[in-house]
């Protein structure tokens, strides 16, 4: 929020969006915090300040807050949400199996696999180093 709207501004916005009995805690330029009784409607928003168009969140900072937050987030999704994703789900199977024509089977491989055999081991190939002779103190 910004500064110039002031405490009185800032509860005004908050009673405006269902928030009840507030206490503001502290102001500042870019932030400000408050501690309701109830906790109303905390999407993000926007307020225009010297012609520019600025966005404004909501942070819960402590643990019933964020309870608070959580709850009001869980309520206000549909319930007939998991019901949709399954009917999304069946008609995503009917299309694939539309447009899907099975390959027809190839009766030989492409490439017949190998077992790999072992190469045999040879023994010194000049390249490796003499191993190294202690010193005798």
């Amino acid at each position: 929020m910004d500064i110039t709207v002031g405490t009185y501004g800032l509860l005004g916005l908050l009673a405006q969006r269902g928030f009840e009995d507030t206490e503001v805690l502290y102001l500042k330029k870019s932030n400000g915090v408050f501690l309701p009784l109830k906790c109303g409607d905390n999407t993000p928003g926007y307020f225009i300040c010297n012609g520019t168009k600025r966005q404004f969140t909501f942070k819960a900072l402590n643990s019933v807050a964020k309870e608070q937050a959580a709850n009001q987030s869980k309520a206000s999704r549909p319930a007939a949400k998991a019901a949709s994703s399954d009917s999304a789900m069946s008609r995503q199977q009917a299309f694939f199996k539309q447009v899907h024509r099975p390959l027809p089977k190839q009766h030989a491989t492409a490439s017949p696999t190998k077992e790999a055999t072992k190469r045999p081991t040879e023994g010194k190939t000049g390249f490796t180093p003499e191993p190294k002779n202690q010193r005798e103190t």
